[in-house]
């Protein structure tokens, strides 16, 4: 399954009503992934312009979005952005792609 990183931001409601009422945010994030057919790999907190991040496999980009958007859609979140990551196992055969589309590409003006 393709494997994603979110990088997310709380909103501060949703920032105030974690330290009124603490609570699994993993366990929350997990069970809407799974909801889509996905499995929850991990899940941080962080410092800096974000303040967490997940990594999650996804059986498709269009389960992937569908988490996006639904945890976007609740308002508990400033932000949240998913990239797919591309493990090194398939690195060598990107490579080798590449090579054929340079081949085939033309610069503008050349």
């Amino acid at each position: 399954m393709p494997k994603y990183v979110s990088f997310f931001s709380y909103s501060p409601e949703a920032t105030r009503g974690m330290v009124e009422n603490p609570q699994d945010r993993a366990a929350a994030a997990a069970r809407v992934i799974e909801s889509q057919g996905g499995r929850l790999e991990s899940f941080y907190w962080m410092f800096g312009p974000h303040d967490g991040l997940l990594i999650a496999d996804y059986p498709d980009a269009a389960s992937a979005a569908a988490v996006s958007a639904a945890i976007l859609g609740s308002g508990s979140l400033r932000g949240f952005t998913s990239y797919q990551l591309i493990g090194k196992e398939d690195v060598t055969a990107i490579l080798k792609k590449a090579k054929t589309a340079a081949g085939a590409y033309r610069k503008p003006g050349a």
